[in-house]
């Protein structure tokens, strides 16, 4: 009987019985926009913000990536020097 009592006390006091645990002053759960800065060059930023408009899948795609949260911005592996045929 007592370990039973002793569970319920545990369980009523961890933050999984508290609805107040989600919407705590320093919860995630109230944000409503997360800025990041993963210490993107110019250039980088700059493929970014272009992408977005053209292209938002690749965005979303790249924020989730192993890239995104190392700093590696379209640039680092897509640039060719200026007189490629598939510079832009």
């Amino acid at each position: 009987m007592r370990l039973l009592v002793s569970m319920m006390l545990v369980f009523a006091l961890s933050p999984w019985a508290s609805a107040e645990t989600s919407t705590s002053p320093g919860s995630l759960a109230q944000v409503k926009t997360l800025k990041i800065d993963r210490r993107l060059s110019a250039a980088g930023k700059g493929c970014i913000d272009c992408h977005k408009a053209v292209s938002p899948g690749q965005i979303a795609d790249w924020k989730e990536s192993r890239h995104a949260h190392v700093g590696v911005s379209c640039i680092d592996c897509h640039q060719v020097p200026a007189d490629s045929p598939m510079a832009t």
